[in-house]
């Protein structure tokens, strides 16, 4: 049997090691070799590995530290294919790391240049956006100090500064902890500017941004930086404030405090010029991912100096403010943007046509959606004018309103101290002016315009024209197509017009009203206005400084149409029928009546022209032809022929035709020529003849009178011009006939026509058989003076036939010379003489004388004589006093055949009679009219 064998352990015998140990060691030698050699060859294998990928890369000393690595002249450019070269130059590159989470702790450079294109032509113009993986993103620095940055970027121009960044270790990337950078840009490429003009584009961009001191990195999504921004140039730009960022789902930024001024020196283009640009605001700013809003913390200022708009006008300065300024904006929805803002400011000594120069003032509101923001405003001038309006764009068009605010004349013309326009004719003391315009202003279609304007109590003139308490009411509709052919339409216009009273020098209007409906249309070339068939003006009182006064007065113009030249509207043409009526017209030398004037209106402005006819209600009817001028009224009237049998229009026309001149019988002809000038009297002339004029003049009966006339009125001094007038008959209880006068005149004061001055170069007329006359004579009716009538051939036979004596018969022929005086409107006769051409004979067979002879024995012998008296001398003295009575100193040398065989008698006899009465007698006793027989009555009664 096997016994085992005995088994012994030295323990102090080496054990050996397993065969995979030893493997990893060689292999972890080797790895730990190869990495020692890669960082060792790092330095030059890189730039070979770049070369690969078309990238240039040089480095200068670059060397590995306990803490990191550093280099310096790096450059690296990439190689591409067209001219957009991308180069990038770090100087001093130093680089720190950490064996925490974030193994980069720190980035520092002293110097970074690059040139770097923002787009490449060749290359895809959309790129996938810049995603950085975890693994990527531990790797990135933890803090990034670049000293010195100049980047010469294409597009964007020439950037300039430096960047200290420290991340955060709970934060985001974009979520910094410490941030502080500025920098400059400068070269910025014009496009930038779009149309702003070179002069006015900014040279410089500066921006500074910081960390703001109150920032804590907490954890949260909150990133809080500090912002300032300006320009430099022509036109600087300053934008600072505080920047809330919240970096969650729902992104925000928020500018706290922020401040916005910007300055420019001056401004020119052709349409706008101004010097001393300058605004200023404070205001807070949200934008997240549904939209944007804006507000202001104050005011917003700007401010402008020698403001000048061509075509407009200039002024020294503006300034505007805007106030409690809202604006929010969705993205989304841009249409929905809702902005609400107040505003005001002052334009000083704006000079604008057609405005005198003045300050204004001017306020409102801003509110709305964008798209239909509604415009609120008031403008207030530096005299008192005060306008009011609203705007708002709607779907289609943009409507509103302007309106001028109630203006008092009372202490002054707001309008004319504002306007250049206002013509210096026009004076207002006094009442109350309102105007209120809507306005419709279509995107596609004409403009339309509905003005209300009210004027109240206004008291004052135009030119010479005086007015009180004048009330206008106008309201009209306008439609305008604008553009160079523009035209414009007036339609459903109304203008009332009352007034208590309306007065010049001419004329006095009390109570007048218009009523006046018109439609217009004009255009760049021509412009026409029409009136419509109701137009009239009618007044309750009407006085005329030359013609007289009416109870009533209307005035109706049917389609009145004035049209002219757009671009010389003082020379539009007028045409118009026209209707004037004058109800109870009266004056000095008219009779209360009516009268009617219709006729036609034309002419070119100043000068107008009427043609028609002017008639009352007692049957005149006058046609006329009148030209109005600016410095007077002239024309002709014609009146139809006025004929005298069956009535006499002039007599109950005119108050100056004579009551003891009544015509039955003949005709008239006339010419009446006329100037009424605006500053002097009326001046007339009437031509005219008449034939066979008959009736009664005075107490006398009037046959077959025919004469032409010419009458000139100039105010209340006339002449009448007689070339020739004849009288078939004139029976004033002595028959007068074959009566002539030439060449004769009359001229005085209308107001005392018995006191003119009358003159002739014939006048004679056939008396009992023989003639009577005066020579060329001119009378002055105002003094003392002697006429000469010259009698020859007067038949005693004729005499006692007309003039019947009881008993008084004869024959002979008288001739004689008789001085007739005229004082004060007073006629008679002194030392008149008569005295028988030949032998005649005398006749006076009489009861009464023969009875005288019986009482008185002197008188038997002349009463014997006179009984069959043959004289061969007759002479007589005559005279007329001015009571009328006639005293005649007869001489006779004769015979009586019967007495003492025809031995010779001197007789000498004084008669006296009253002539009056003798006349008188012989009219009663004839067969005249009625008329005269009255009229003889009343004289006799009178006396």
């Amino acid at each position: 049997m096997n016994t085992p064998a005995d088994t012994s352990t030295d323990t102090n015998q080496a054990i050996p090691k397993p065969r995979w140990f030893r493997r990893l060691m060689i292999a972890c030698t080797v790895i730990v070799s190869m990495s020692v050699i890669a960082v060792l060859t790092f330095p030059y294998t890189l730039p070979w590995l770049l070369d690969k990928q078309d990238i240039e890369f040089q480095w200068e000393h670059p060397r590995w530290h306990l803490d990191g690595f550093s280099a310096s002249n790096i450059k690296i450019k990439l190689r591409a294919q067209g001219s957009n070269l991308k180069q990038i130059e770090l100087n001093n590159l130093r680089l720190y790391w950490t064996r925490h989470k974030f193994p980069i702790r720190r980035l520092e450079i002293d110097h970074l240049q690059a040139y770097w294109p923002l787009t490449n032509p060749n290359e895809a113009t959309e790129t996938e956006p810049l995603v950085l993986s975890n693994a990527l993103y531990k790797w990135l620095p933890q803090e990034v100090q670049l000293t010195r940055i100049e980047a010469q970027i294409t597009d964007l121009g020439l950037l300039q500064g430096n960047l200290n960044l420290q991340a955060s270790h709970c934060g985001l990337i974009w979520q910094p902890r410490l941030l502080e950078t500025s920098f400059t840009l400068k070269n910025i490429p014009a496009h930038w500017f779009g149309n702003i003009p070179p002069e006015l584009r900014p040279e410089q961009l500066q921006a500074t941004i910081q960390t703001h001191p109150d920032y804590r990195t907490n954890g949260t999504n909150q990133q809080q930086l500090s912002v300032l921004l300006k320009t430099l140039g022509p036109t600087r730009l300053k934008l600072s404030g505080i920047l809330d960022l919240q970096h969650t789902t729902n992104w925000v930024g928020e500018l706290r405090n922020g401040q916005l001024s910007a300055h420019l020196n001056a401004f020119s283009n052709p349409q706008l010029q101004a010097e001393q640009l300058q605004l200023d605001g404070q205001f807070t700013a949200r934008a997240d991912t549904q939209g944007f809003h804006l507000a202001l913390m104050e005011h917003a200022t700007l401010k402008a100096e020698q403001l000048q708009l061509q075509e407009v006008g200039q002024a020294q300065n503006i300034t505007l403010e805007l106030t409690a300024f809202d604006l929010h904006v969705p993205y989304q929805e841009l249409d929905k943007g809702q902005l609400t803002s107040t505003f005001h400011g002052q334009i000083t000594q704006l000079t604008a046509a057609p405005l005198h120069n003045q300050d204004w003032i001017f306020a409102g509101s801003v509110s709305g959606l964008l798209p239909k923001l509604k415009v609120e405003a008031q403008l207030n001038g530096q005299y008192g004018l005060q306008l009011t309006g609203q705007a708002q764009p709607l779907t289609d068009s943009i409507q509103g309103y302007l309106s001028l605010n109630e203006i008092t004349f009372n202490t002054g013309n707001p309008l004319q101290k504002t306007f250049t326009v206002w013509p210096d004719a026009l004076v207002l003391n006094s009442g109350h002016l309102h105007s209120h315009l809507e306005f419709k202003l279509p995107y596609e279609a004409p403009l339309q315009f509905t003005v209300q304007t009210t004027a109240r109590d206004l008291i004052g003139t135009f030119d010479q024209t005086r007015f009180n308490r004048l009330n206008l009411k106008l309201s009209s509709a306008t439609e305008v197509t604008a553009g160079q052919e523009w035209q414009a339409q007036l339609q459903n216009t109304q203008l009332k017009i009352q007034a208590d009273k309306v007065a010049d020098h001419t004329f006095i209007a009390q109570q007048v009203k218009a009523n006046v409906h018109l439609s217009a249309h004009a255009n760049a070339q021509t412009f026409s206005l029409q009136f419509a068939q109701d137009t009239q003006v009618h007044t309750q009182s009407l006085s005329f400084r030359d013609l007289g006064q009416a109870q009533q007065a209307k005035v109706q113009l049917a389609q009145l149409l004035l049209s002219g030249h757009t671009r010389t509207p003082e020379q539009l043409k007028l045409s118009s029928p026209i209707r004037l009526s004058l109800t109870q017209l009266s004056s000095n030398r008219l009779h209360k009546q009516d009268w009617d004037l219709q006729g036609h209106i034309n002419g070119q402005l100043p000068r107008l022209q009427f043609t028609g006819t002017l008639s009352n209600q007692q049957g005149l009817h006058l046609t006329s032809n009148i030209h109005i001028q600016n410095t007077a009224i002239t024309g002709s009237i014609t009146p139809q022929e006025l004929s005298f049998h069956n009535d006499n229009v002039l007599q109950k026309t005119f108050t100056d035709w004579p009551e003891i001149i009544l015509l039955n019988k003949g005709h008239i002809h006339s010419q009446i020529n006329f100037t009424l000038p605006n500053q002097s009297p009326l001046q007339l002339t009437v031509r005219g003849s008449g034939k066979g004029l008959s009736g009664i003049a005075n107490r006398s009966e009037l046959e077959n009178l025919n004469l032409n006339f010419n009458l000139q009125l100039n105010g209340e001094n006339f002449k009448l011009y007689i070339p020739h007038l004849d009288i078939g008959a004139l029976d004033p209880g002595v028959p007068l006939s074959s009566i002539q006068l030439s060449d004769a005149s009359y001229r005085g004061d209308l107001n005392n026509l018995s006191q003119g001055v009358a003159s002739w170069h014939k006048l004679q007329a056939k008396l009992l058989n023989g003639r009577v006359w005066i020579d060329e004579q001119e009378l002055n009716l105002r003094r003392s003076q002697k006429l000469l009538l010259h009698i020859k051939g007067l038949e005693l036979e004729e005499l006692f036939r007309v003039y019947p004596a009881e008993g008084l018969a004869g024959n002979g022929t008288i001739d004689g010379l008789l001085p007739i005086y005229f004082d004060q409107n007073e006629i008679y006769i002194q030392a008149g003489q008569l005295e028988a051409r030949g032998p005649g004979v005398l006749r006076f067979q009489s009861e009464k004388i023969q009875a005288l002879g019986k009482s008185n024995p002197a008188m038997a012998i002349v009463a014997d004589a006179l009984d069959d008296f043959h004289f061969n001398h007759l002479t007589s003295g005559l005279s007329y006093d001015q009571s009328g009575k006639l005293t005649l100193k007869i001489r006779l040398k004769g015979q009586n055949p019967d007495i003492e065989k025809g031995r010779p008698i001197h007789l000498n006899v004084n008669l006296e009679d009253d002539i009056p009465a003798l006349l008188a007698s012989i009219q009663l006793s004839g067969q005249v009219s009625e008329i005269i027989q009255k009229r003889v009555r009343e004289r006799l009664e009178n006396r």
